[in-house]
């Protein structure tokens, strides 16, 4: 990518035949129809999908029919022209603190099967009166540490 290239900041991934960009422009219902409706009508376009929620366009194209430099011109002309691109802010994706590292990860799946083996152990019989406080108190740090499993994987879960 050439830095020079008003279009750089916002080319999120780039390799033969396959374009990510997201733009400011494209969030709006008429810029975004009209810039999809245009490049599909193109020979050598693959698809052309814009997410309007996010302000991607996801470009495939035959690079024997197409090259990237007519796309750049032709992509410069479609969108408009923007301020100075903004610093590019490298967030965490919008991850709650619920996501940490695999080691943590990985002291969390310990903990519950460590705190369901004690749960399942104190009410061994023979066991009951002896141990009802291991039981409370494993059953209440493996339902804690079941919440916190169920928050780091709710996309997956629910």
């Amino acid at each position: 990518m050439n830095e020079n290239d008003p279009l750089a900041p916002y080319i999120r991934s780039l390799a033969p035949g396959r374009l990510r960009l997201r733009h400011p422009a494209l969030r709006g219902e008429e810029a975004a129809s009209g810039l999809e409706t245009f490049l599909r009508g193109m020979e050598g376009v693959i698809a052309a999908d814009v997410n309007r929620r996010v302000g991607s366009l996801l470009l495939l194209w035959d690079p024997e029919k197409l090259d990237l430099g007519t796309l750049r011109a032709l992509a410069q002309a479609a969108l408009p022209a923007l301020p100075a691109a903004p610093a590019v802010k490298r967030r965490s994706c919008g991850l709650s603190p619920f996501h940490a590292s695999a080691s943590v990860n990985r002291m969390v799946n310990r903990g519950m099967a460590v705190s369901y083996a004690a749960v399942l152990l104190s009410i061994l019989p023979g066991m009951r009166g002896r141990m009802a406080a291991l039981h409370v108190g494993s059953g209440v740090f493996f339902t804690a540490l079941l919440l916190w499993h169920m928050i780091r994987y709710r996309k997956t879960v629910f």
